[in-house]
């Protein structure tokens, strides 16, 4: 699924009768689907494949007419609230990988139903627009007249199962993540985050035993609640949370969600992310479009309404209180809004192509009279949506629309001001700030409006705003007043302020926790993700949260915080004390060493372990278990590494089989280390010579940085010169120090295949 959706018409199924004999197939001019189920065997439910043999026919491109007659390939049923519908939708899976119209090969595929959606092809035109705007793994749909055990079902849309595979989201399988939100939450393995209690479950890696308890999945868990919990910060936006996402997809994510106004995502279900290894976190692949294009939320009308921002989780809604992303926003929206408008041919093209099997389709499903209307009433919406839309998301907007700063107690000094930002696109000028009551206000602008360009058409404009310092016990209200001219129009927003200053008191019966048991050390554990039970009207909270404990007995302090913290007073020095905590050597967390490659002959120690670093986990050194034990014969080998952690007063040393390919020859690096400035290094061969090929070299983040040709023309099994690299990527740029993988396949000269790869260090 690198999906380039190119929609084409549709494919329908069909039985072992001839096709001459089918009147709908021919009539509605699409390809045709044939399943039959062995012995005709019924599809009950979404758990169970029954056995099938598979049959696509398309008239129109004889190229993608494929049979698959077998025992042990699979239909099932798919969907949650569509697998109610009478009309069903199905899950297919081969039992080796096949190409469908042409698309990469696979073993999973996806016949979706659409049976509420009156124009069939409100998918197609959210994937088209994921098209428009380059959302990768994109979605490719093509509608098919399908037939089971001979009988005709209607028509239906072929597509992608989403899943992490070459061809679809093409991450990697054990280091990268995919993850699917759906409050249906009925899949292992799945986890509600931290923040927000999104329900998550998990895609990929896949491990044994699929439980969120599995240590496997750890790393998926940390990186979801860590976007999370910053999203849900006091100090977002301006904490570091746009480092952990690629921006752009989650941008045109929502705009394809916020046109076709899709419900899906205020509970959210079927929303999809993924993260590559060493990339950031990404949204998509864009999936089920039935509730939206003004869903009404029963029945099955669509088109009521065009207004109105689409409904989001809470999550989803956050980003646009940051005005770095609402400035790109409104940006990508002017950049394609030409090309998302004229979404409108497109639906009456494919309304065209499917006239008549949708005739056919809902001669036996649903009473919808006319098929064309149906169309017309799509592109009239698709159109009063866009223009309303325009409107919108061309307007100024001011974040946040309303600023209650933090209660203070009597005699504070510092207060703490706080940021109002104006996002335009399109120049603001004739700006102005002001206080509704002037020098009167209880508050003030401690820094003045300060504009800057987003570099693509759009505006920041900022001012600080802050209450008094010294202020006697009360509540203050002011407004603050913003105001000035944008694409010649006028604008002015107000802005309420408010602030309390109060005399607090100090609560008494509170009864500190004792620790009587130990903890293991975590690198990630702080004192605020250790739970502290006592008694009070309030909760207990380490004083410095951010204190990683260390491998000893401890003492750290605690305050009491009162649920009313208005009224009452928690920096009472009698509202703290001093508890020990004990904690234990952990055992850490290691990637261990892939991709390790020695000759037959070699001991370990010939192999070096030094390249390769633990970012699984805490630094340490990899060495041989038993280093002068000889690498075996050629093929797979087994062999036992050591990882001693430079933390070793807090973590545990740890041993591990490791999978080393022992090869006929080897490649070796010299030198290795190598100096940046030496500007080269000589790629050596060891073992039978090979033919001309290609190696492709990788940065510690998996990336593909460049490639070097290497030829082997020597007779003999002596170490020999067979290529070099000058150290710089594929756009003639030096590269930086760090670590590099060399690797690839030669063919030797008898003829067989072999991997190579070496691990370079760069200073």
């Amino acid at each position: 699924m690198r999906f380039i959706a190119r929609m084409t018409v549709i494919a329908a199924l069909a039985s072992a009768v001839p096709i001459a004999a089918q009147t709908p197939p021919q009539a509605g001019g699409l390809p045709v689907v044939r399943i039959d189920t062995k012995d005709e065997a019924p599809i009950l439910d979404r758990v169970n494949y029954v056995n099938m043999t598979f049959a696509l026919t398309d008239i129109d491109n004889p190229s993608n007419d494929i049979t698959v007659v077998s025992n042990t390939d699979g239909i099932r049923g798919r969907g949650n609230s569509t697998w109610k519908y009478t009309k069903k939708s199905y899950r297919i899976k081969f039992d080796k990988k096949q190409s469908l119209f042409g698309l990469p090969a696979a073993k999973s595929w996806v016949l979706l139903a659409e049976y509420i959606d009156p124009t069939l092809i409100m998918n197609t035109t959210a994937f088209e627009l994921g098209n428009i705007l380059g959302l990768p793994y994109n979605h490719t749909y093509h509608h098919v007249q399908l037939y089971l055990n001979g009988e005709y079902q209607g028509v239906y849309g072929l597509t992608e199962q989403n899943q992490v595979s070459e061809g679809r989201v093409d991450i990697d399988e054990e280091y990268g993540w995919f993850i699917e939100m759906d409050s249906y939450y009925d899949e292992e393995p799945k986890f509600n985050t931290s923040s927000y209690n999104l329900p998550i479950m998990i895609k990929s890696p896949e491990a044994e035993p699929a439980d969120i308890s599995n240590p496997a999945y750890g790393f998926v868990r940390k990186d979801v609640n860590e976007l999370c919990d910053s999203m849900a910060s006091a100090n977002f936006p301006e904490n570091g949370f746009r480092d952990l996402i690629d921006m752009n997809t989650f941008v045109d994510f929502l705009m394809v969600n916020d046109v076709v106004m899709n419900g899906e995502l205020w509970h959210p279900k079927s929303t999809y992310l993924y993260k590559d290894y060493g990339g950031k976190i990404s949204m998509g692949p864009l999936w089920d479009f039935d509730w939206a294009f003004g869903y009404i939320g029963y029945g099955i009308t669509h088109f009521i309404d065009y207004t109105g921002r689409s409904d989001r989780h809470s999550f989803f809604n956050r980003f646009f209180e940051d005005p770095v992303f609402t400035a790109k926003y409104k940006e990508r929206w002017n950049e394609k809004y030409t090309e998302i408008l004229a979404v409108s041919e497109f639906i009456g093209d494919m309304g065209t192509k499917l006239k008549v099997a949708a005739a056919e389709n809902f001669k036996i499903w649903h009473t919808y009279n006319n098929y064309a209307r149906q169309i017309t009433n799509m592109k009239e919406w698709w159109n009063n949506r866009c223009l309303w839309l325009n409107s919108e998301l061309n307007k100024i907007e001011v974040l946040p629309a309303s600023k209650t700063f933090a209660t203070r107690a009597l005699g504070y000094s510092d207060a703490a001001p706080q940021t109002i930002t104006l996002v335009s696109y399109g120049d603001m000028t004739d700006l102005s700030a002001t206080l509704q009551s002037a020098e009167s206000s209880y508050f003030e602008i401690s820094a003045g409006l300060n504009k800057t360009p987003t570099g693509n058409g759009g505006y920041l404009a900022t001012v600080s705003v802050r209450p008094k310092n010294s202020l006697p016990v009360a509540s203050y209200q002011d407004t603050l007043v913003l105001s000035g001219s944008n694409q010649g129009q006028q604008f002015s927003f107000n802005v309420p302020l408010a602030f309390a200053v109060v005399e607090k008191k100090t609560p008494a019966a509170v009864v500190f926790p004792v620790f009587r048991e130990s903890i293991v050390y975590s690198p990630t554990r702080t004192l605020s993700k250790i739970e502290l039970n006592g008694s009070g009207d309030g909760k207990f909270v380490w004083e410095d949260s951010a204190i990683v404990p260390s491998v000893n007995v401890g003492a750290y302090n605690v305050i009491f915080v009162p649920n009313d913290t208005v009224q009452y007073d928690y920096s009472k020095t009698q509202l703290s004390k001093i508890v020990g905590l004990t904690v234990e050597k952990a055992n850490p967390a290691v990637r261990w060493p892939k991709g390790v490659t020695a000759a037959v002959g070699q001991t370990l120690d010939d192999v070096p372990l030094a390249s390769f670093e633990n970012d699984g986990g805490p630094a340490g050194v990899f060495s041989w278990t038993m280093p002068d034990a000889p690498a075996g014969g050629e093929g797979a080998r087994w062999h036992s590494v050591t990882f001693t952690p430079a933390d070793s007063a807090n973590y545990n040393t740890m041993t591990e089989s490791i999978m080393v390919d022992v090869l006929r020859g080897k490649f070796i690096l010299g030198p290795n280390p190598v100096a940046k400035q030496s500007g080269t290094v000589n790629i050596y061969r060891e073992g039978k010579p090979f033919a001309d090929c290609e190696l492709l070299i990788y940065d510690a983040l998996g990336n593909v940085i460049n490639k070097v040709r290497i030829n082997d023309k020597a007779i003999g099994s002596g170490r020999r010169l067979a290529g070099s690299w000058n150290l710089k990527d594929a756009k003639g740029r030096r590269v930086p120090t760090g670590t590099y993988l060399i690797r690839g396949r030669i063919i030797t000269s008898d003829g067989r295949s072999e991997k190579v790869s070496v691990i370079l260090a760069v200073w």
